[in-house]
């Protein structure tokens, strides 16, 4: 018999090792966990929607975020649960109104839209960190073109971009910052939203936002 943990004991993901912007997602989804007392299996539950993770893949983080991160592209593409649609505010500064072009490296809000590096690129901010000081923004093109942007003053910190370096950005300078990129070709089998959930989860920095809405991208930097 399976035992129901509401949705504030997501923690279990914790526990397991998984990445805390994936479990912020399933939280403001409302899901729940439930758990087979006689194995290591566990589902989760949204709505009327169940996944579950079984076998060897419930005792390593790499499995775990993998799990997570299925279950917010079937969200995403198939089910028809949407996150909420408000923009959160990032570490409680002011929200701001995201039809204003800014620079990255000013954002306080995911999904405002944000300068690239060429005349008339528009990004959209798709995930914030205080620890680690960065802005991360995506730009969506052609439905299988995938673009990333990095500012922040913790691009003065090698670890932070070597991180990002590990998932294909490159360093760049501009006269008064830098700043850090990455251009990605998807497929059917590796979608944009997937390919940027890797980058995210994969990078192992921990950010204050949940999950991106590429919905909200693809509108954004069109």
């Amino acid at each position: 018999m399976a035992v129901i943990i509401k949705s504030k004991g997501l923690g279990l993901l914790t526990d397991k090792g998984a990445d805390a912007n994936g479990i912020a997602t399933l939280k403001s989804l409302g899901a729940t966990i439930s758990k087979d007392q006689s194995d290591s299996s566990f589902s989760i539950h949204i709505g009327v929607n169940t996944w579950k993770l079984i076998g060897g893949l419930a005792s390593n983080p790499g499995g775990i975020n993998q799990f997570v991160m299925g279950i917010l592209t079937d969200v995403e593409a198939k089910n028809g649960i949407k996150a909420p649609a408000h923009a959160p505010e990032w570490a409680g500064g002011p929200s701001v109104p995201v039809q204003q072009v800014l620079p990255l490296r000013d954002a306080k809000a995911l999904y405002q839209r944000v300068i690239g590096t060429s005349e008339g690129s528009v990004y959209v901010v798709v995930a914030l960190s205080s620890e680690s000081k960065i802005r991360v923004a995506a730009k969506i093109e052609h439905s299988m073109s995938l673009s990333v942007r990095v500012e922040g003053d913790g691009l003065a910190e090698e670890v932070v971009v070597a991180t990002l370096k590990a998932q294909a950005l490159t360093l760049k300078a501009k006269p008064t910052f830098k700043y850090m990129s990455g251009h990605y070709a998807c497929n059917a089998e590796a979608p944009p939203n997937k390919v940027l959930g890797a980058i995210l989860l994969g990078s192992g920095i921990k950010f204050d936002t949940p999950m991106p809405d590429l919905l909200k991208v693809v509108e954004g930097s069109a």
